[in-house]
């Protein structure tokens, strides 16, 4: 009966990760603390039994019991959640390295409008004519500089975008 009772726990003990893993919403805590007693009950069944009698009955009856497949399901199942996690935290890692150089981008624009102002505005006639403290001609600057900030990186969207598509079809499929 306690083999049974242990053969059934170790079964328990695999389906619940399973089980976890198969949730909407991850809580990564508690499949770490299950993991953990996976690998604790392995380690204990390793131990037991001096001669290895105990640990055959044991192996034979968790193969019985299929927890071998289960174990390997298990693994791919958070194998995968683990790479759709990285997934998701490298692109809103990206997105808010993209806000921030923006941020910076607008609080340095002031330096910008100000060298444009000084080096660039009196060799165009337009702006030239106008007073170098003018409103128009620094606004005009910063308008200028803003679509510069703005359009350039998405000027190059659809570039991006295609090298994307042709590097999906050229990807090394994994069996």
């Amino acid at each position: 009966q306690i083999k049974g009772e242990l053969l059934e726990y170790g079964r328990i003990l695999y389906k619940s990760l399973h089980h976890e893993l198969e949730q909407e919403d991850l809580d990564w805590d508690k499949i770490f603390l299950i993991k953990e007693r996976q690998v604790r009950f392995e380690l204990d069944l390793t131990q037991t039994g001096q001669f290895g009698e105990i640990r055959n009955m044991l192996a034979e009856g968790l193969r019985a019991r299929r927890v071998d497949e289960l174990k390997e399901q298990t693994t791919a199942l958070l194998s995968l959640r683990e790479s759709m996690a990285s997934v998701r935290e490298n692109r809103r890692l990206a997105m808010t390295g993209m806000v921030l150089a923006y941020v910076l981008g607008l609080l340095g624009l002031p330096g910008v409008v100000d060298f444009l102002n000084t080096n660039i505005a009196p060799h165009i006639d337009s702006l030239a004519a106008l007073d170098e403290k003018s409103l128009v001609r620094i606004g005009v600057l910063a308008v200028c500089t803003l679509a510069v900030l703005i359009g350039l990186p998405l000027g190059f969207l659809p570039i991006f975008k295609r090298m994307r598509w042709i590097s999906r079809s050229s990807r090394i499929r994994r069996h």
